[in-house]
């Protein structure tokens, strides 16, 4: 039986810093490499060749998809819901960011317990950088069998939202594609983002 038409009002969020988003428009993404001898990874926007794809995958060094890696250096936050995102992950994010790090906020909802020592390694580094911001947030939440009903991968840079074939990020070297461009909030990510880390956290304390 279907539910009743809404007949209510929707609550208009206030605009925050998170809302007062520049107009994004959605995009898919590949990670490929440059067509050339040098083979040096690149982010392609349209499906790279059989060729390049297994190229790829045996000159890969790391690299990952660029434009997500541009955005997380200059986000103020970064959420990342990736049970596969693990400590050596964790070590290329805090690479990545380069000591560029203006974060305020940065959470990991992951499912491998070695990323939590690197995590706290990268907390120790974002506070020493930040140490004057106010209500700055780094944390981590290491998932159990619980949240077995997550599968894909996503990301949040400001209030734009990010979703992974693989990794986040790109880190893999097998053909993998990223989507990006929807207003995390609008799209109701960031409360289920906060729902989530708050009963995954009450479980595993």
């Amino acid at each position: 039986m279907r539910e009743p038409p809404f007949k209510g009002r929707e609550t208009k969020l206030p605009e925050t810093k998170a809302t007062a988003t520049p107009s994004l428009s959605p995009e898919l993404i590949w990670a490929s490499i440059s067509d050339d001898c040098d083979a040096v990874e690149r982010d392609a926007y349209s499906t790279p060749t059989y060729r390049l794809a297994k190229s790829r995958h045996d000159a890969w060094r790391n690299q990952g998809v660029s434009t997500f890696w541009n955005a997380a250096q200059k986000s103020w936050r970064l959420l990342i819901l990736d049970l596969h995102f693990d400590g050596d992950r964790v070590g290329l994010l805090k690479d990545r960011l380069d000591r560029r790090m203006g974060l305020t906020e940065l959470r990991l909802i992951t499912g491998k317990k070695d990323a939590k020592p690197a995590f706290l390694d990268l907390r120790k580094t974002l506070e020493a950088l930040n140490q004057k911001t106010p209500r700055k947030r780094y944390d981590i939440v290491l998932a159990d069998r619980r949240a077995e009903f997550l599968h894909d991968r996503f990301a949040v840079t400001d209030n734009e939202l990010w979703h992974f074939g693989g990794t986040v990020g790109g880190l893999e070297k097998k053909m993998t594609a990223v989507s990006r461009g929807w207003n995390a909030e609008a799209r109701n990510f960031i409360t289920f983002f906060d729902h989530t880390w708050k009963n995954l956290a009450d479980k595993t304390k």
